[in-house]
């Protein structure tokens, strides 16, 4: 099951377990732009300290706190 939300561009996924006792709901957002090639050019790395990875999308593109997590 899913919404797609044409204001905000984003997908709403949603799954149940068979049993009907867990639940998991997620949100996909398109990546900002430049965001992609920061990535494929290595400007930003997975393997970065958590705290690194905050200020760099923090600084870079305005993410807020949790979002840059």
């Amino acid at each position: 099951m899913y919404n797609f939300h044409p204001l905000c561009s984003s997908l709403k996924c949603f799954a149940e377990t068979p049993n009907g006792r867990n639940k998991l709901t997620m949100i996909a957002e398109p990546l900002e732009k430049g965001l992609a090639e920061d990535i494929e050019q290595g400007a930003v790395r997975v393997g970065w300290r958590k705290k690194r990875l905050e200020e760099f999308f923090q600084t870079k593109y305005d993410w807020d706190l949790l979002a840059a997590r």
